[in-house]
Protein backbone atom coordinates (compact mmCIF):
# COMPACT_ATOMS: atom_id res chain seq x y z
CA UNK A 1 0.00 0.00 0.00
CA UNK A 2 1.48 3.49 -1.08
CA UNK A 3 0.10 7.16 -0.05
CA UNK A 4 1.54 10.24 -1.15
CA UNK A 5 1.93 12.99 1.64
CA UNK A 6 3.13 15.33 0.02
CA UNK A 7 2.74 17.48 -1.78
CA UNK A 8 -1.77 17.02 -1.87
CA UNK A 9 -3.68 16.49 -4.27
CA UNK A 10 -4.36 19.64 -6.33
CA UNK A 11 -2.13 21.76 -4.13
CA UNK A 12 -0.34 24.89 -5.93
CA UNK A 13 3.59 25.32 -5.14
CA UNK A 14 5.38 28.32 -6.02
CA UNK A 15 7.05 27.61 -9.49
CA UNK A 16 11.06 27.10 -9.19
CA UNK A 17 10.13 25.40 -5.82
CA UNK A 18 12.37 22.91 -5.26
CA UNK A 19 9.95 20.06 -3.97
CA UNK A 20 10.76 17.46 -1.06
CA UNK A 21 8.34 14.65 -2.33
CA UNK A 22 6.93 12.09 0.98
CA UNK A 23 5.51 9.01 1.05
CA UNK A 24 4.15 6.09 3.17
CA UNK A 25 4.47 3.02 1.75
CA UNK A 26 3.85 -0.73 3.18
CA UNK A 27 3.40 -4.33 2.90
CA UNK A 28 2.38 -7.17 5.12
CA UNK A 29 5.33 -8.99 4.21
CA UNK A 30 8.41 -6.51 3.12
CA UNK A 31 8.93 -3.11 0.76
CA UNK A 32 11.82 -3.78 -1.32
CA UNK A 33 12.03 -0.57 -2.98
CA UNK A 34 9.56 2.65 -3.67
CA UNK A 35 10.17 4.72 -7.18
CA UNK A 36 9.06 8.19 -7.68
CA UNK A 37 7.74 9.23 -11.44
CA UNK A 38 6.65 12.72 -12.69
CA UNK A 39 4.04 13.41 -14.96
CA UNK A 40 3.07 9.94 -16.17
CA UNK A 41 6.20 9.60 -18.84
CA UNK A 42 7.89 6.70 -17.03
CA UNK A 43 10.16 9.61 -15.97
CA UNK A 44 11.65 7.89 -12.83
CA UNK A 45 13.36 10.69 -10.85
CA UNK A 46 14.20 8.84 -7.66
CA UNK A 47 14.35 5.12 -6.58
CA UNK A 48 14.59 4.39 -3.27
CA UNK A 49 16.11 1.15 -1.02
CA UNK A 50 13.61 -0.30 1.81
CA UNK A 51 14.06 1.65 5.27
CA UNK A 52 12.48 0.88 8.77
CA UNK A 53 10.05 4.03 8.97
CA UNK A 54 7.82 3.08 5.95
CA UNK A 55 8.57 6.99 4.68
CA UNK A 56 10.07 7.62 1.81
CA UNK A 57 11.48 10.94 0.09
CA UNK A 58 12.44 12.13 -3.05
CA UNK A 59 13.93 15.42 -3.36
CA UNK A 60 12.68 17.13 -6.75
CA UNK A 61 14.88 20.10 -8.25
CA UNK A 62 13.34 23.14 -8.82
CA UNK A 63 14.32 23.59 -12.23
CA UNK A 64 11.99 20.39 -13.40
CA UNK A 65 8.97 22.67 -12.21
CA UNK A 66 9.85 25.95 -13.53
CA UNK A 67 7.18 25.75 -16.14
CA UNK A 68 3.12 27.20 -14.76
CA UNK A 69 0.89 23.97 -15.47
CA UNK A 70 -0.40 20.94 -13.96
CA UNK A 71 2.26 18.02 -13.22
CA UNK A 72 1.50 14.64 -11.93
CA UNK A 73 3.19 12.40 -9.29
CA UNK A 74 3.02 8.55 -9.17
CA UNK A 75 4.82 6.39 -6.48
CA UNK A 76 5.61 2.38 -7.19
CA UNK A 77 6.23 0.41 -4.27
CA UNK A 78 7.37 -3.09 -5.25
CA UNK A 79 7.68 -5.94 -2.91
CA UNK A 80 9.94 -8.63 -2.12
CA UNK A 81 7.37 -10.95 -4.59
CA UNK A 82 8.07 -8.23 -6.67
CA UNK A 83 4.02 -7.20 -6.74
CA UNK A 84 3.32 -3.43 -7.36
CA UNK A 85 1.17 -0.89 -5.58
CA UNK A 86 0.71 2.67 -6.70
CA UNK A 87 -0.54 5.45 -5.87
CA UNK A 88 -0.89 9.33 -7.82
CA UNK A 89 -1.70 13.04 -6.85
CA UNK A 90 -1.51 16.00 -9.73
CA UNK A 91 -0.30 19.66 -8.45
CA UNK A 92 -0.28 22.76 -9.72
CA UNK A 93 2.92 24.76 -10.66
CA UNK A 94 2.34 28.95 -10.30
CA UNK A 95 3.71 32.22 -9.85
Amino acid sequence: DVRILYPTNFQFISRGTPIVIQANATDNVAVAKVDFYISGNNNRVCSVPTNSTNIYTCNWPATIARNLGRYSITVKTYDTSNNISQGRIMFFSWF
